[in-house]
């Protein structure tokens, strides 16, 4: 608090627990809702909280900030966090393209002409 500084790590499950990824991103969200909730006793400006995470975590980061109210976070940060994995790789897109997405009804709804 010295430097006008406070962080917070908000735990969140993983799928290698066998958890999928809305879970992740629902972890977050509440956490994010509680420092909020809990500001004054933390001691923080709750219009200042930023989320901040990699990898990972930096994907979970981003999403859960578009599931929050607009104008809630200050800033998100996602560091090395696959955003687009048709775009960013190529090579993981065709995984996705040829393996996961097979039903032709998934490649016209899920990935971009």
């Amino acid at each position: 608090l010295r430097r006008g500084l406070t962080v917070a790590s908000v735990q969140y499950r993983l799928t290698r627990d066998g958890y999928n990824g809305t879970d992740s991103v629902a972890d977050v969200v509440d956490g994010f809702r509680f420092l909020r909730a809990h500001a004054g006793e933390l001691g923080i400006d709750p219009s200042r909280i930023v989320i901040v995470s990699e990898s990972a975590g930096g994907h979970v980061a981003v999403m859960a900030s578009l599931l929050l109210q607009p104008g809630l976070v200050k800033a998100v940060v996602g560091l090395w966090g696959i955003q687009d994995l048709i775009l960013g790789l190529p090579k993981m897109g065709r995984v996705l393209r040829d393996g996961l997405l097979r039903h032709p009804g998934d490649r016209g709804r899920l990935l971009p002409q």
